[in-house]
């Protein structure tokens, strides 16, 4: 069976959840039959179906379109063939530990290879039309084979432990984490992975081992490092492993995406939830393919990017002025603050007259005055001075950013015409005194 990274599921706007169902007068084959009818009437084909024991009947594991998780729960209870008397939900927010790739350490996919992905190229490995596109995917780590395996499966629920910060949670997490790899490394179980979200518990282990002892030995290790925490577990485990599993990218999610760019609508989602005119989206999605996603930003100029977007969608002028002003300032002050100690301490003391003198600004102007243009202009001509190695574009050229950050101050960008142009130079901008910082604190902390 083919597997897809959950970043590939996640492309196509796919969310992952558990289902515990109890059934009334269950009937395997009825169930069964009924279920994957269901499921196929939705065109939905990425799930695995988990006969369990205990008080409940089935362990549905299946990745959502993300428009139809509300609606699936009541669908699965309102239908009569399949007579679900109770469900209980659980989404996962974080897949923390995943067996078919963290076993042996693979990194995950990059970006920039899901990106590649289309719906043709995933029903082109579905269908088994292409051996060589299968096999690239299979390279590039967007896909794997997985062969069934015939030992025992367990999922074992986590309820939320009563800690008193978020890091001390994480730090229990770390540690279920720890017990798992532990015995997995001791080859007492293997195919493991852990999930985390909200739901019938607050994270899910799964495991798979050849002796029941064995899940008895891990329940009670996690019991002992839950107990402090007034946490506990219930166990759940699988009677039938060939119930019935897919991993196929779902039709459903296609049809969901279409007429979305999927790469600009992992940047910004927002732009396919308006109606935007025909003109205006061409425009920001050639600006998200083109040069957002290539860029390698940091997350908080990302999160200053997506805003602005989100002001030209809601045609919001005011608010995307105070966007890039923001990032502006911002930069400004850490440039003010840092200016004469990074002066002195790459061209020696007192050398902040000559470096004024330099950038041509009149060394009787107070530091608090001194505006974007002013500072880049001072720090270039340091730099330049200094002849610090691999800092050449750092040397000047800053004029379109400085005159950007001027025309928001002073009300002459002309937002309609000029908010392309102005995103452009912002993110080019963006990246540059990335370098710059990096530069300076690099020379700041060296000793």
């Amino acid at each position: 069976m083919i597997v897809w990274h959950p970043k590939v599921h996640r492309h196509f706007q796919e969310s992952l959840y558990f289902y515990l169902l109890r059934v009334q007068s269950y009937n395997r084959e009825s169930f069964r039959r009924f279920l994957l009818k269901h499921l196929a009437e939705r065109y939905l084909s990425a799930y695995c179906i988990y006969e369990v024991y205990g008080a409940h009947d089935i362990m549905l594991r299946i990745w959502l379109p993300e428009e139809m998780a509300e609606s699936f729960h009541g669908e699965l209870r309102a239908n009569p063939g399949l007579k679900i008397t109770q469900i209980l939900p659980f989404r996962v927010s974080e897949q923390l530990y995943y067996w078919r790739w963290d076993d042996d350490n693979s990194p995950p996919p990059t970006d920039l290879d899901v990106n590649i992905l289309t719906p043709e190229k995933v029903r082109a490995i579905r269908d088994k039309s292409d051996s060589r596109l299968k096999k690239d995917f299979q390279e590039r780590n967007l896909l794997r084979e997985m062969r069934p395996n015939r030992s025992i499966k367990c999922f074992i629920g986590v309820s939320r432990p009563e800690t008193p910060t978020d890091e001390a949670t994480g730090t229990l997490l770390k540690r279920i984490c720890a017990i798992v790899e532990t015995k997995v490394n001791r080859r007492k179980l293997s195919r493991f992975s852990l999930y985390c979200g909200a739901g019938f518990a607050w994270s899910i282990v799964k495991i798979e081992t050849g002796q029941f002892y064995n899940i008895n030995s891990l329940t009670v290790k996690l019991w002992e490092e839950l107990i402090s925490s007034n946490g506990h577990t219930h166990t759940h485990i699988v009677s039938n492993a060939d119930y019935g599993q897919r991993d196929d990218i779902s039709d459903a999610a296609i049809l969901a995406v279409s007429g979305k760019d999927l790469v600009v609508n992992s940047f910004i989602p927002y732009l396919y939830e308006q109606e935007v005119e025909t003109a205006k989206l061409g425009k920001i999605e050639g600006l998200v393919q083109t040069k957002v996603i290539h860029l390698a930003l940091a997350p908080e100029d990302e999160k200053s990017i997506r805003a602005a977007l989100v002001a030209v969608i809601d045609n919001d002028e005011d608010q995307f002025v105070g966007v890039l002003f923001a990032a502006f300032s911002k930069r400004e002050r850490f440039l003010r603050q840092s200016r004469d100690h990074f002066i002195n301490k790459i061209l020696g003391e007192n050398a902040v007259n000559r470096v004024l003198r330099m950038a041509k600004i009149d060394k009787a102007k107070k530091p608090k005055l001194l505006a974007l243009g002013d500072l880049l202009n001072i720090y270039a001509a340091t730099i330049k001075e200094a002849k610090i190695p691999e800092s050449e574009n750092l040397e000047g050229a800053w004029q379109q950013a400085s005159k950007l950050r001027n025309d928001c101050v002073h009300g002459h960008l002309y937002f309609d015409k000029d908010w392309e142009s102005a995103l452009t130079t912002f993110m080019n901008f963006l990246i540059r005194y990335q370098r710059l910082q990096e530069t300076v604190c690099r020379v700041l902390t060296d000793k």
